[in-house]
């Protein structure tokens, strides 16, 4: 069996435990908590499509499970990109249960799956450095993993009137959008040049600022309407900016000529992050 074929096994295999895995975990909190039939329904349609998405891109990119340092093709999926696709294996099922919430008290045990979801985060890229395995689909991942948490994030926080309707959807076109984007590039191209901006930095931290003073707010209840629209619109006015410079960032990279001899794995190319980092700046 050579290399390529015990990825793809791998990938199979990854992929199938997290969905299995999933089902498990739904399920203890459906008995447990008798939930109605219909979240059960919602969860499983939801998670089957995401796992498919995933299962097919892992496939298609089989080429960038390599390594930064020296370009070694791995025959598996390596423990740092297991940990990344296990925090986005599991986002359907902490969306369903969010909104669950409502209806059933899980509040306590959904806050402890909340903070193993987080948690993870700190934990692929700490492996990947300590192992020395930071792979080209490990930047990919992490990526996506960061705009999917935001996405689920957004739509927890409007779920609970935490933050207006307006600059919900402005925050969910940014992430679309960019998503969009990248998915684009990576079928026209074949890959992606990570590239930081400021304008990308500053949207991000901005949303998760005007999130996190949002459960302050909610907390406190500090009642000051006229503070709050204003932290709200300037938040929505950073997004909003940083769609431009995105839609020009891409635009550029789709007419930059290929260079001869082939396209480079994703992330590589003048202008690509440092070799260390798993993630790449919105």
């Amino acid at each position: 069996m050579d290399d390529r074929t015990r990825l793809s096994r791998s990938i199979y295999l990854s992929v199938t435990g997290f969905f299995a895995f999933q089902v498990l975990l739904f399920l203890i909190f459906h008995r447990a908590y008798r939930m109605s039939g219909a979240y059960f329904r919602l969860f499983l349609s939801t998670t089957l499509v995401l796992h498919l998405a995933i299962l097919a891109f892992l496939l298609a990119f089989r080429k960038d499970f390599a390594l930064v340092e020296g370009g070694r093709r791995l025959a598996r999926v390596n423990l740092a990109n297991e940990v990344t696709l296990a925090r986005i294996s599991t986002l359907p099922t902490l969306l369903i249960l969010i909104v669950a919430s409502k209806e059933y008290s899980i509040k306590a045990p959904l806050l402890v799956l909340v903070a193993l979801v987080f948690v993870t985060d700190f934990a692929d890229g700490w492996i990947s450095r300590a192992s020395r395995q930071v792979t080209f689909m490990g930047r990919m991942l992490d990526a996506i993993s960061d705009y999917s948490v935001l996405i689920v994030l957004s739509i927890v926080f409007y779920y609970y009137d935490l933050i207006p309707g307006w600059l919900f959807w402005i925050i969910i076109f940014r992430l679309v959008f960019q998503g969009a984007g990248m998915a684009v590039l990576l079928m026209a191209r074949r890959s992606v040049r990570t590239q930081s901006t400021f304008m990308g930095k500053a949207a991000i931290f901005t949303t998760m600022a005007i999130y996190t003073l949002e459960v302050l707010r909610a907390v406190v209840r500090w009642e000051a309407p006229g503070v709050w629209r204003g932290l709200e619109f300037a938040a929505g006015a950073v997004v909003f900016v940083s769609i431009f410079e995105k839609a020009a960032l891409l635009t550029a990279q789709l007419r930059r000529k290929p260079r001869s001899g082939g396209q480079p794995p994703a992330g590589t190319g003048p202008g690509s992050t440092d070799a260390g980092r798993e993630s790449q700046d919105p």
